[in-house]
């Protein structure tokens, strides 16, 4: 039975107090439908965490609500509610708060294959766009076995256009384009060379240019080529090439 700990101390806000008092009583009620594998009422409920979550100024719990979501991610009898999990993780608005329960589900950049799990967390991180979380990315699309983890994490990573660190990101996605293309006379194409290397060109290089789109706001440079020239043109000053203010 999970357990998410005694009544919480009420706000003295009485609109916040019904918010505290709901939302606890989801959380009962979430305890008893996962330790039942309830997957109808589990799938009913999570929308309502969205819901009761966001409006929620209390953050023990919020906090509780993350908690009782994560928990679900971890339980693979439920099957497809784990992937409504990640989604309505990548709902909250929480980022930091969200990610922590998101993090432990992301894939190993080992695993050959991966399940439809940890690509719905990636999806679901890519929603939420915290910091914390860009090393992460782009590791897995630098160095993932599996091509498929690879571009859920370029997708992530191209929705970062509000970051803090959109400029950090920008430069990853721009180095690993330059790093993929298979190896030619063009300077714009970087060091790659091999089948291998050509065929996870060929599969991730659309995604690349759909997500530095995405991130910048750029809509003319649709292409690799064009890219990677506008690249050496601004890396000194990448701020140039996004096309709104955060």
């Amino acid at each position: 039975m999970l357990f998410f700990g005694p009544a919480s101390a009420r706000a003295g806000d009485p609109v916040e107090d019904a918010r505290v008092a709901e939302a606890e009583t989801l959380l009962e009620r979430l305890a008893a439908w996962t330790e039942a594998e309830d997957k109808p009422s589990l799938e009913t409920a999570l929308p309502r965490v969205v819901k009761s979550h966001n409006e929620l100024q209390t953050k023990a719990v919020r906090a509780k609500l993350q908690k009782a979501v994560g928990e679900l991610l971890g339980i693979e009898a439920l099957g497809a509610i784990r992937l409504a999990a990640a989604d309505t993780l990548g709902q909250l608005n929480d980022p930091k708060g969200a990610y922590d329960e998101l993090r432990g589900h992301l894939p190993s950049v080992k695993e050959a294959a991966v399940g439809p799990v940890p690509l719905r967390v990636i999806q679901a991180v890519g929603a939420l766009a915290p910091d914390a979380a860009i090393a992460s990315l782009v590791s897995l699309m630098e160095k993932a076995e599996d091509a498929n983890v690879s571009r859920y994490a370029i997708q992530a990573l191209g929705r970062y256009g509000w970051s803090r660190q959109r400029a950090k990101v920008l430069s990853s996605l721009a180095e690993y384009l330059r790093r993929l293309r298979p190896a030619g006379g063009n300077r714009t194409k970087g060091r790659g060379g091999g089948e291998e290397a050509r065929q996870r060109y060929d599969f991730l290089q659309q995604t690349l240019v759909a997500a530095l789109r995405e991130l910048t706001g750029q809509d003319t440079l649709d292409t690799g080529d064009k890219w990677l020239e506008a690249w050496d043109e601004h890396k000194r000053n990448p701020a140039k090439l996004f096309t709104f203010e955060r």
